[in-house]
């Protein structure tokens, strides 16, 4: 017998049972189906001493189902992290486990993916056919966060790398003191007069090339004998990781005014900047702190 509203009416165990029995049967029309989601949602590059550098990667399905068949796989993203026409296969990094099976009790598939050394944005692809014949994926981005620097006065922002359109990307501190070391080399040797400023031509301007790309990670200088990118990782740049470097060409700094400007590169955040390469010199190798 039904109840109308208002009817004083208390719920027997058949009702409970019946409502238990709707709730279930609810749940087997359910469409089953899955996420695919990482933890934490960006990492760094590996190789740059910091972290993490690794993300716990989880496929759940809905409703929980065991025993399903889970394949992972990885794929880049074109022009990922300032990276552009390179030979070779771009390493994405690795992951744990890149098959197995749904949890019996949660219905989970877990593993850990690991960062390569450059970074970017890497794809993370999950298949479970069981349950869907399209692969769902979740991007991870890879790196730092760093900001460009623009143009200056009394600087130039030397480029020659067909391979990384703009790696001009730096720190806070980096960007801050760059343009500083210019303005005080440029009023050191082309001071302002009683006449008005005296500008630096642009032959003697400092030259800035090579601080890091976009996200940091792995900075890779093309070959020499190829001319070519390598995503090697032993190829030249074992630092310009995280936006704390920044080569200064030498080519148009007299001989006279170099240990005034190494003066000026201590007194704007790089004390401990390199002369390279040791033997033939051409550029100063700058370490911001």
């Amino acid at each position: 017998m039904d109840y109308l509203p208002g009817d004083d009416a208390v719920a027997d165990a058949r009702d409970e049972k019946e409502a238990k029995t709707a709730v279930s049967a609810a749940g087997v029309c359910q469409a089953p189906d899955y996420t695919i989601t990482v933890s934490p949602g960006s990492i760094y590059a590996s190789g740059m001493s910091l972290s993490p550098t690794t993300a716990t990667v989880t496929v759940q399905t809905y409703p929980a189902l065991s025993n399903l068949q889970v394949t992972l796989f990885l794929r880049a993203v074109d022009g990922a992290g300032g990276h552009i026409n390179h030979t070779g296969t771009r390493p994405l990094g690795t992951l744990a486990a890149t098959q197995g099976v749904t949890d019996f009790t949660t219905g989970r598939f877990v593993t850990t993916y690991t960062s390569s050394i450059f970074g970017g944005e890497v794809i993370i692809y999950a298949d479970v056919p069981a349950i869907s014949a399209v692969d769902k994926g979740v991007y991870v981005p890879v790196g730092v966060g760093l900001a460009s620097l623009g143009a200056g006065a009394n600087y130039i922002l030397y480029h020659n790398d067909p391979y990384h359109p703009n790696y001009n990307y730096g720190t806070a501190t980096a960007l801050a003191n760059l343009p500083l070391i210019a303005n005080d080399y440029k009023a050191q040797f082309y001071p302002d007069g009683a006449n008005g400023p005296t500008p630096i031509p642009d032959s003697d301007k400092l030259n800035f090339n090579d601080m890091s790309l976009v996200n940091g990670g792995k900075f890779e200088a093309y070959v020499d004998v190829t001319r070519q990118a390598a995503w090697g990782p032993d190829v030249p740049h074992q630092e310009h990781l995280k936006g704390t470097n920044c080569d200064v060409r030498n080519f148009n700094v007299p001989t006279v005014r170099r240990a005034a400007l190494e003066e000026i590169f201590r007194q704007r955040g790089s004390p401990n900047f390199l002369i390279e390469p040791a033997t033939n010199p051409n550029h100063w190798h700058l370490r911001f702190q």
